[in-house]
């Protein structure tokens, strides 16, 4: 299975062993080599504990994908794998949760994902939480003390491809009132497409395990992520062809 690890100043450690069957209704008459997979990673703010997360992924004129996540304990970050999606463009994202204690409403979404036919794409999505008694919302900090949260999420699709392909990159924003933002992508080999733009491509120029990486920067502050992608060599039936 392809795995992708967040990282940079807000890397997130893969929970292995934390993906559970989708309550969902299944796409139907969509052979399975055009289908792709969502992986999702949800995280919460600090000190809010839920004990399930309900989702739902719909878009593209395919039926809606819906479940729950239920967590035996705290885990921070919470991931799902949502298999055998019909390939296509403009895939949304819907997050809702209660924390433990009952205090917090928790939401967030993502959307215009795209979904590629063989391949994952990660979307990571930052919730929101508000509290019902006082009204207060919390949300987590960048890694620059960014007041009010994360800047961005993010989607990163495929996460293999052959030397010379491309993988696309995407930041959207999740604040209205975020204001002129800066984006600056970088990776130790390859090429990007527009390394100062939002939405842009990455291209693979030779073999092996890459890192991503992302610093948005706003009016006062920065945050970086980033985002392991892994480039093979094209197969020798390519290569014949």
């Amino acid at each position: 299975m392809e795995t992708l690890i967040k990282g940079g100043g807000l890397r997130i450690a893969a929970v292995a062993g934390m993906l559970f069957p989708a309550l969902a209704l299944s796409a139907c008459n969509h052979p399975p080599g055009k289908q792709g997979d969502v992986d999702l990673i949800a995280t919460l703010p600090d000190g809010v504990d839920v004990e399930s997360l309900a989702f739902v992924l719909s878009g593209n004129g395919a039926a809606p994908r819906a479940g729950a996540l239920h967590l035996s304990k705290a885990e921070q970050p919470i991931e799902k794998l949502i298999t055998g999606v019909p390939g296509g463009d403009d895939y949304a994202l819907g997050l809702d949760a209660k924390s433990v204690d009952g205090q917090f409403a928790c939401s967030g979404d993502a959307t215009a994902i795209s979904v590629r036919q063989g391949a994952v794409t990660r979307v990571h999505v930052a919730l929101a939480c508000v509290n019902e008694n006082g009204g207060n919302i919390v949300i987590n900090v960048g890694v620059v003390a960014c007041t009010g949260g994360h800047l961005v999420n993010y989607t990163v699709s495929p996460l293999t491809a052959s030397v010379g392909d491309k993988i696309a990159v995407t930041a959207t924003t999740l604040k209205a009132d975020a204001g002129v933002l800066t984006y600056e992508w970088s990776a130790p080999s390859g090429a990007f497409a527009n390394p100062s733009s939002a939405q842009t491509t990455y291209q693979c120029e030779a073999a092996g395990h890459v890192t991503i990486s992302l610093r948005v920067t706003g009016s006062s502050c920065a945050e970086d992520q980033s985002v392991d992608v892994d480039c093979v060599a094209p197969s020798k039936d390519a290569e014949t062809d």
